[in-house]
């Protein structure tokens, strides 16, 4: 995870990783929740973004992929500390 200013002054928060197929079977779509907190554990924003789809080519066994996820609309109120990363959907081609 990285910020940094984008020409409009704005903060842009980076997540980047990757992800594997461990399994036998090639995935078309993976989708996470990425699930942001403030100071007090309260939620501040939660969205589901795409890590892996049908476009991007999907994810064959045995393969991995990194993925970039940039946020520009986080809260003020967020407590800068890596948000949750859940995973929200799966589908096999």
């Amino acid at each position: 995870m990285k910020a940094s200013e984008s020409y409009f002054k704005q903060v842009v928060v980076e997540i980047s990783g990757k992800i594997g197929n461990a399994g036998d079977r090639d995935l078309g779509m993976v989708e996470i929740y990425c699930v942001f907190h403030d100071t007090y554990g309260q939620l501040v924003l939660r969205k589901r973004l795409p890590i892996v789809s049908e476009r991007m080519g999907g994810l064959k066994p045995g393969e991995t992929k990194s993925f970039r996820l940039p946020f520009d609309e986080i809260p003020e109120s967020w407590n800068h500390v890596m948000p949750q990363l859940v995973i929200a959907g799966i589908k096999f081609s």
